[in-house]
C-alpha cells in the first residue's frame, strides 16, 4: 500500500511538472545555490528542510541535526554543475554523542565557478548547533561565513558573516513541518547570498519512502518572481536501495529543473548519486555524496 501511494504521487508530480513548463532561461546565478543544491537535496528536487537524510543539509535547516540523537557522522560531496561550469565540493560532520545536551554540526564548501564569463572562487563554511526541545520539536541555528574572489580583480566579494535559523516540528509520527531563515543579517545586501524565508513539509514512511515539499521566498526579489517551490520523493526499491526524484520551480533564476537519484542506505553508510537537468535551456548537473555513520 505505501509504495503504491508513493508511486502514484510521483506520477502526479511528474505530470504537473510537464504541464507547468515555466522555465524561460537562466537569467541570474545565486553563488550559494550549488551548495544548497547538494547531491542529497538535489535528489529530492531541491527539497529537504523538513527531514533528515544527510548532514550536508544543515545549511538548509540547522534544526535537522538534532534528530541524529546519539550518533556521529562524517561526509563529503562532489558535483559537476554545468550552469556555472564548476565542480563544487563539500565536507561536513555532525555530533550528537559528545554531549547529550545539544547536537553540533560543521560544514565547509568550496567552488570555482564561472559567472557571466568571470571565474569566481567561493569558500562557504558554517558551524551549527541544535537541540531537541521535545520528541516533537527541534530547533537549531548556525553561524556561517563566505568569501568570494573574482579572477583578475583586486577586489572580491560578497564576503560576510551571517546566520541561519531553523525549526522542525513533528505533529505526528509521519508528518514533519519545518521553517527556516537563511542569511538573516546580510541577505538583503547580497544578491548572491540572499535572505531566504522557507517552509517545508515531509511525509515520512519509515523504511518505505518520503514525500517532501519546500516553499521558499527570496526576500531580495520583487513579489512576482520571488517564490520558488521544490517537490521530491523517495521510494524503496529493495533492501537498502531507494529511488529518488523531484522537480524545482525556480522563478528567481528562471531555471526550473528535474532530478533523479539512487540511494544506498545502510547502518553505517549513506551513498547518493544524482542527475539533474534544467528545462530551458538544457543544463546538466551530476553529483555524488557519502555519509559515514558512527
Amino acid at each position: 500500500m505505501k509504495p503504491s501511494l508513493l508511486k502514484i504521487c510521483y506520477g502526479l508530480f511528474f505530470c504537473s511538472y510537464v504541464s507547468l513548463g515555466l522555465a524561460q532561461g537562466i537569467s541570474e546565478t545565486s553563488l550559494v545555490k550549488n551548495f544548497f543544491y547538494n547531491p542529497d537535496s538535489l535528489s529530492f528536487g531541491g527539497a529537504g528542510r523538513a527531514t533528515y537524510s544527510s548532514g550536508q543539509n544543515m545549511i538548509l535547516n540547522p534544526a535537522m541535526i538534532a534528530r541524529h540523537k546519539n550518533k556521529v557522522s562524517f561526509g563529503a560531496s562532489y558535483m559537476s554543475a554545468g550552469v556555472t561550469d564548476s565542480s563544487p565540493i563539500s565536507l561536513f560532520a555532525t555530533d550528537y554523542r559528545a554531549t547529550q545536551a545539544v547536537s553540533f554540526g560543521a560544514y565547509y564548501g568550496y567552488e570555482k565557478a564561472t559567472v557571466e564569463g568571470t571565474e569566481a572562487k567561493i569558500n562557504y563554511a558554517a558551524i551549527a548547533i541544535a537541540k531537541d526541545i521535545s520528541p516533537q520539536l527541534f530547533v537549531g541555528t548556525s553561524i556561517k561565513g563566505y568569501k568570494t574572489k573574482y579572477s583578475g580583480m583586486e577586489t572580491g566579494g560578497p564576503d560576510g558573516i551571517d546566520a541561519d535559523l531553523g525549526i522542525q516540528f513533528k505533529p505526528s509520527e509521519y508528518i514533519t513541518l519545518a521553517f527556516a531563515m537563511n542569511h538573516i543579517f546580510q541577505g538583503r545586501n547580497f544578491e548572491e547570498f540572499p535572505l531566504l524565508v522557507a517552509g517545508g513539509i515531509a511525509l515520512e514512511l519509515e523504511g518505505t519512502g518520503k514525500l517532501l515539499v519546500d516553499l521558499e521566498k527570496d526576500v531580495s526579489k520583487p513579489n512576482e518572481n520571488s517564490f520558488n517551490a521544490y517537490f521530491g520523493g523517495e521510494v524503496l526499491l529493495t533492501d537498502g536501495f531507494f529511488l529518488r526524484g523531484g522537480f524545482g520551480i525556480d522563478n528567481v533564476r528562471e531555471a526550473d529543473f528535474f532530478s533523479a537519484g539512487l540511494v544506498l542506505q545502510g547502518p553505517k553508510i549513506n551513498l547518493v548519486g544524482v542527475y539533474s537537468q534544467t528545462v530551458n535551456p538544457v543544463d546538466k548537473t551530476f553529483g555524488v555524496s557519502a555519509d559515514i555513520l558512527f
